[in-house]
């Protein structure tokens, strides 16, 4: 059984999370959504975000982690972003 200690599982969580694709949005969808919001609106709105969002992150770990050319990923500032 694999390990369970919260150090471990976050670096295995954006591994898991980077294979499911990312939920597109249009610019339309959100202007007709947010225009007038009811509570109900909202809950949906929030729920999205929950499920949607450690996915998004995980795929720009992994661009930082392994889509930049060398020089980039070796400046400063994504370095900074990195250990954040």
């Amino acid at each position: 059984m694999g390990c369970c200690c919260p150090e471990r599982l976050a670096h295995r969580l954006p591994l898991c999370y980077c294979l499911l694709p990312q939920t597109g949005v249009s610019l339309r969808y959100i202007l007709d959504f947010g225009s007038h919001p009811l509570a109900q609106q909202l809950l949906m709105s929030a729920r999205f975000l929950h499920g949607e969002l450690p996915v998004r992150f995980a795929h720009r770990i992994e661009e930082l982690t392994y889509g930049l050319p060398p020089e980039l990923a070796n400046s400063i500032h994504i370095r900074r972003v990195k250990r954040w």
